[in-house]
């Protein structure tokens, strides 16, 4: 099912899935696939209700948790997607992925104080971590505390190690230099071909 996930053939993948949730009720696995399989074909509405099914058998399952809020923040509806983010949050707040998720969030709509919060403050050493540090970078680029993110959004371009982050911050960087009017570092940091971002800001 994963492999035709991947391929792109969700109907295929979805009938397997559907075999296998009726033989094993009780194997979660699927159904969080299934539910994931929807979000990706644009379904929002169907896969938000798949999460609601699963966390109504399982409560205190964090993938349904952040993929219920995930797919409220693609359909759209923030406050119901603040909200669940929240609720996870609430739930398992040692999970990294739980905190960075909600604190993208709440940057993006402006609650900058509050996503602060969430973020570590350590230098990052995990994939979790930086993307936190980038998120912590994006709140003080996006307040306008250009001293703040400079120097973070800086160290993010030499020590990212992973290619992806590191387009995260070159991205960030080159917005801040047009911002300050420098536009030749801004093309020197835009000209290698960007790759897609864990979640817009």
């Amino acid at each position: 099912a994963e492999v035709l996930r991947d391929l792109g053939r969700y109907k295929e993948a979805l009938a397997i899935l559907d075999r296998l949730i009726s033989q094993e009720a009780v194997n979660i696995s699927p159904r969080n696939s299934r539910a994931r399989i929807l979000k990706e074909m644009g379904a929002f509405e169907a896969a938000a209700n798949e999460y609601r099914r699963i966390l109504a058998d399982f409560p205190k399952n964090a993938t349904a948790f952040v993929g219920l809020a995930e797919v409220l923040r693609r359909a759209g509806e923030i406050g119901a997607s603040l909200e669940a983010y929240r609720a996870a949050f609430e739930r398992f707040p040692w999970i990294a992925n739980i905190r960075t998720g909600l604190a993208a969030l709440l940057t993006s709509q402006g609650h900058y104080a509050e996503a602060l919060r969430l973020l570590p403050t350590e230098l990052p050493a995990t994939q979790a971590d930086w993307v936190g540090y980038h998120i912590r970078s994006m709140v003080h680029l996006r307040s306008n505390d250009f001293s703040k993110a400079a120097p973070m959004l800086e160290w993010g371009v030499l020590k990212a190690p992973w290619a992806g982050h590191k387009r995260y911050f070159e991205s960030a960087l080159a917005s801040l230099r047009i911002r300050e009017r420098m536009f030749g570092a801004a093309l020197e940091l835009l000209k290698a071909p960007p790759t897609a971002a864990l979640m817009p800001l």
